[in-house]
């Protein structure tokens, strides 16, 4: 006799309504979130603020446990190559005149899923009231701004979780991960971003450090009063920048300086953060996405700053104070109402400032010039001087711009230019005067030996702020290899090569002199580094002096014959 196994009776009440499970009036949420909305969009979003918030929406509420930095990430492609010439790329896409790469492998892609994933970008997120109800908004911004110009991808892992436990959906309406790509604006496009200046990267600082001197990309607000900026430390303290001052002679909005309002903390690292500071549209400053640091010293510094000076003296139109720091210092040189700063640690060797005198002084008598020193703890120490001025003006030029190595026929295209450092007067002639690749103090001592070194300049005519291009005899317009001067820009020709057959490409002294005077006009003495083909050298000091870091590679690559670069 067979015998029926008998299940014990149970009440059993089921309801499917989706995924949702009803039992004896209990209820389980068996679909997991989706996203139902977001701020970027598919297959990328471009043109994204560097600092801005990603926001998006889930159709219920998401579990916070389940929100890890191993499970939200945005990853930064990696750039494999240029594409500043072609849109195309081997390998990659092309974003911003670099090919990148897609950083996240399918073994990265299960790690986040898992959420044990090691991310590298720092993120902070937090759970708001949503479309769909309370904790459905998920509101994700970068710890500091996101590199700009830059590819990134935003991916939600599979962990997430509602709060019933249900994993993340996918787009498919399957268990799985969300991702979009974005590419970032230039730097502070969501405010400011503060690039440390003063003290140097890496620079090793007193405790009772005075000021901080940081730059901008884009101009801040010209409403300083109570703006702040955050110092971080390594050790999780803080300290804030206040009392925000213009930098003298820089454009207003693009430097500041700061007082630190307190004593720093022996052997931190400290970063330049946030704060209160806005630009000019009322954003707030965020912290920089290149890691900028400093180190307090175990000490405080109360001595006075000392300067062994190299020169102090009048070289063509520019005052020019130069020597040799013991320790990080600011020196400014002031002549008159005009005033140039240069700051720098020891290790950078001499430090130089140079005030070019754009109006002659009339008086005829000795020129009156104040030496400061600070160092970064606000010792201070000053010094003043009487320059003896030359019996004649001279011409008020200064070397802006020299092409040693051209891209096209050498030495043919080689150039230098000149600028006429004047804010105003009358054209004038200039004439009469010499130019020789050799350095000023040799130049001089020729010239008292009766020799009259390099070749004679043709007269040309300078206004006040026009620029003069010195080419040699075999100098053609129109050669494709490097740009040409404008048409109607002041083209004075040699009767031979510049220099001796031409500039040296691995960089050579150059000085413009007045035979007449024996005195030097203009000067090219540093640096005296090899010159990359087709990329000119330009002089960045504000007043054209030719004083130690006032010489760059052209910015653009090139070279700006007759023009500002």
């Amino acid at each position: 006799m067979a015998h029926a196994r008998l299940a014990p009776r149970i009440a059993l009440g089921l309801s499917l309504t989706g995924a949702a499970c009803v039992i004896d009036g209990l209820s389980a949420d068996l679909e997991g979130p989706r996203v139902v909305q977001s701020s970027l969009a598919a297959p990328r979003t471009i043109e994204h603020p560097v600092a801005a918030p990603l926001i998006v929406e889930f159709s219920e509420p998401l579990d916070p446990a389940s929100l890890t930095p191993s499970s939200v990430v945005v990853a930064a492609w990696e750039e494999v190559g240029s594409c500043e010439l072609t849109p195309s790329c081997a390998e990659g896409s092309c974003e911003r005149g670099r090919c990148q790469v897609d950083p996240l492998r399918e073994s990265d892609l299960r790690a986040i899923d898992r959420g044990d994933f090691a991310a590298q970008i720092g993120l902070r997120w937090s759970l708001t009231d949503g479309a769909a109800g309370p904790g459905t908004r998920l509101e994700i911004t970068p710890e500091v701004a996101y590199a700009p110009r830059w590819r990134h991808s935003l991916v939600l892992g599979a962990h997430l979780r509602d709060r019933s436990g249900a994993p993340l959906l996918d787009d498919a309406g399957a268990r799985g991960r969300f991702r979009r790509d974005f590419v970032t604006t230039a730097a502070g496009a969501s405010g400011p971003e503060a690039a440390l200046e003063v003290p140097t990267i890496g620079e090793l600082v007193p405790r009772n450090l005075a000021t901080v001197t940081t730059t901008f990309v884009r101009p801040v607000s010209d409403a300083l009063d109570g703006a702040t900026l955050e110092l971080i430390g390594d050790d999780g303290s803080a300290a804030a920048l206040v009392e925000p001052a213009p930098c003298p002679g820089w454009v207003p909005g693009f430097c500041l300086v700061w007082r630190v309002d307190r004593r720093l903390a022996a052997g931190v690292v400290y970063r330049v953060g946030g704060g209160s500071l806005v630009d000019r549209r009322g954003r707030s400053a965020r912290p920089p996405h290149e890691l900028q640091w400093f180190v307090a010293g175990d000490e405080d510094d109360r001595d006075a700053p000392q300067l062994e000076l190299v020169a102090i003296e009048l070289r063509g139109r520019c005052v020019v104070a130069e020597g040799a720091a013991a320790e990080a210092m600011t020196l400014r040189l002031r002549v008159g109402a005009a005033e140039a700063v240069a700051s720098g640690p020891p290790s950078e060797g001499t430090l130089a400032a140079g005030v070019a005198l754009r109006r002659w002084p009339t008086s005829g008598s000795p020129l009156r010039v104040l030496l400061e020193l600070e160092d970064r703890a606000g010792n201070r120490a000053a010094e003043e001087r009487l320059i003896a001025l030359p019996a004649s003006e001279p011409p008020p030029l200064a070397i802006v711009e020299i092409l040693a190595n051209p891209a096209g026929p050498e030495p043919a295209q080689e150039f230098v230019e000149l600028l006429d450092v004047r804010e105003e007067g009358a054209a004038r002639t200039v004439e009469g005067l010499r130019i020789v690749d050799a350095a000023w103090p040799e130049v001089a001592a020729a010239i008292a030996e009766g020799e009259l070194p390099g070749a004679a300049i043709p007269a040309f005519t300078s206004e006040p702020g026009r620029r003069a291009v010195i080419v040699g005899d075999d100098f053609r317009r129109g050669d494709p290899s490097d740009p040409d001067p404008p048409p109607d820009a002041a083209l004075v020709v040699l009767d031979r090569a510049i220099g001796s057959g031409g500039l040296g490409n691995s960089g050579e002294p150059l000085t413009i002199y007045d035979p007449q005077a024996g005195a030097l006009v203009a000067a090219y003495g540093s640096p005296r580094k090899s010159h990359v083909q087709g990329r000119s050298v330009v002089n960045v000091d504000p007043g054209a002096c030719d004083i130690a870091g006032a010489w760059r590679a052209h910015p653009l690559g090139a070279s700006s014959p007759g023009w500002s670069p």
